[in-house]
């Protein structure tokens, strides 16, 4: 890897993609001013994608994964009260202790 992170093996795969031909045009200006090239690019996106386990600028709005639900679920699970929401604090706490612990304090 060089100082920027980016892998300079040599490449085995040809990847295309289809884009919108103006957001090319525009993109690959952009590209060439930062003395760069389309595959440059291309491969530091994937070389991010690798080092951090995410993608760059991905929106939040996908439906997240089978495996991201469950985490989300497990995590408010461990705030959720399975008892009925018309106990006072007290009884509340009174089920919690008895649950975890075994002390009744009735």
């Amino acid at each position: 890897m060089d100082a920027v992170g980016t892998s300079k093996e040599r490449a085995d795969v040809i990847l295309t993609v289809r884009l919108n031909k103006e957001v090319k045009e525009k993109a690959t200006r952009i590209i060439e001013r930062k003395n760069l090239t389309l595959s440059a690019v291309v491969q530091r996106f994937f070389d991010a994608i690798v080092q951090t386990g995410e993608v760059p600028y991905l929106q939040e709005s996908e439906r997240p994964s089978s495996e991201e639900i469950e985490l989300r679920l497990t995590a408010m699970n461990r705030f959720h009260t399975k008892l009925p929401l018309d106990l006072t604090d007290h009884e509340i706490k009174a089920a919690r202790i008895k649950e975890r612990y075994g002390i009744d304090l009735g």
